[in-house]
């Protein structure tokens, strides 16, 4: 590796500058999102001991890490095990002009090309890489704490979900 901590030091800075999200071995089961990071200058303390101040802001959520993805081939209830409501990200399969219902309330989805992904947190309705709000309509959805019900309308074969289970 090398003992040049300053060349390691410039490597590992934008690396650290540029992370999404951050956990700590104090507790590795939660991520947070990192909203904004700072980093001071390298400052060699010994010959061989050099330090740095870093800080980070951080959005007020701990997520679960490792949360496998949930399939629903059938309507059914989900179960939020969070502290606080989630924005999950979910990815419905199927054709033509559909109805995803969360908790009572409605999605209206124009399935043309097989698949869409709705992301609760970014307030995105795509495609691949591609914006496709306006093949939705209704509120994204929303994974209250404890039991949500979830039906799949008629001609939606599968959902994928990604929970975000989050906790204050």
């Amino acid at each position: 590796m090398g003992t040049n901590i300053p060349s390691r030091w410039r490597t590992a800075l934008p690396k650290i500058l540029n992370a999404k999200t951050i956990y700590f071995s104090n507790d590795n089961t939660v991520f947070y999102n990192i909203k904004h990071a700072e980093a001071g200058a390298l400052e060699r303390r010994l010959s061989s001991l050099y330090d740095f101040p870093i800080s980070f802001t951080c959005a007020p959520f701990r997520y679960l890490r490792n949360v496998p993805l949930t399939t629903q081939t059938a309507s059914g209830t989900i179960n939020n095990t969070g502290t606080v409501y989630s924005l999950p990200k979910i990815t419905i399969y199927g054709t033509g002009s559909r109805t995803l219902t969360i908790n009572g309330k409605p999605i209206v989805l124009n399935l043309l090309s097989g698949s869409l992904t709705l992301d609760g947190e970014l307030r995105e309705c795509y495609y691949g890489g591609m914006a496709q709000n306006n093949r939705m309509s209704g509120d994204f959805p929303v994974f209250n704490v404890g039991n949500n019900t979830v039906t799949l309308g008629t001609g939606i074969t599968k959902l994928e979900i990604e929970p975000r289970w989050r906790y204050l």
